[in-house]
């Protein structure tokens, strides 16, 4: 009898959990944009992740490295603007900034937790995505469980440098001609489009 009650309280707990995972478009900043949203059990909190670039995303590798979250977290992948899904369904309406971007992080968080009928939830941000996390973590804390900072940008020249050193020691002559154009702190946003083009290549090549 006994064994009988233990399986009906397995069976209910099993029962009561409901999987998710959708692929959708909502508005954010006045467009479109992509997100993916997957768990095995919809009750789990929330955890956002934010990706690197500006530019880099990883939707198409994130069961990779969060298949292992997603039985404790209802995981969140969103594609920024000017980014991968975000990107085909429309182009940004307003010129790229920094604080753009600080407000579509916001208002998406403060959509799902609306959504979802939450008070809080998780926050990864990786590389670029770090930026974006310390500010929602310094200006709506409020919002957060935890923050969790992955490769996270802390002092952004220096950084730079590194990568530039990085990329003239691996890449072929026709890059480090367009290298030496290069100016840190930059002189302009092609500067960075080369340093970002660069690295994103060279990750690419290790993976």
């Amino acid at each position: 009898m006994k064994y009988f009650f233990l399986f009906l309280l397995i069976s209910n707990q099993s029962f009561c959990q409901t999987q998710i995972e959708k692929n959708e478009i909502i508005t954010i900043g006045g467009i479109k944009q992509y997100i993916r949203i997957k768990g095995k059990d919809s009750s789990k909190p929330l955890l956002l992740f934010l990706h690197g670039g500006p530019g880099g995303s990883l939707m198409s590798k994130a069961d990779q490295f969060t298949d292992k979250l997603q039985e404790h977290f209802v995981v969140v992948q969103w594609d920024q603007r000017e980014t991968g899904e975000t990107l085909r369904l429309n182009k940004s309406s307003q010129p790229l900034t920094v604080n753009l971007f600080f407000n579509d992080t916001h208002d998406l968080i403060d959509s799902l937790l609306k959504r979802f009928q939450r008070p809080k939830l998780y926050l990864a941000g990786y590389s670029w995505g770090s930026v974006l996390g310390f500010h929602v973590a310094d200006k709506y804390p409020e919002l957060l469980y935890a923050y969790i900072a992955i490769s996270p940008v802390i002092h952004t020249w220096k950084s730079e440098l590194i990568a530039l050193e990085m990329l003239n020691e691996t890449m072929g002559k026709k890059a480090r001609k367009e290298l030496s154009q290069v100016k840190i702190p930059f002189e302009n946003a092609s500067n960075y489009i080369i340093i970002a083009n660069g690295s994103s290549n060279m990750t690419a090549k290790n993976l």
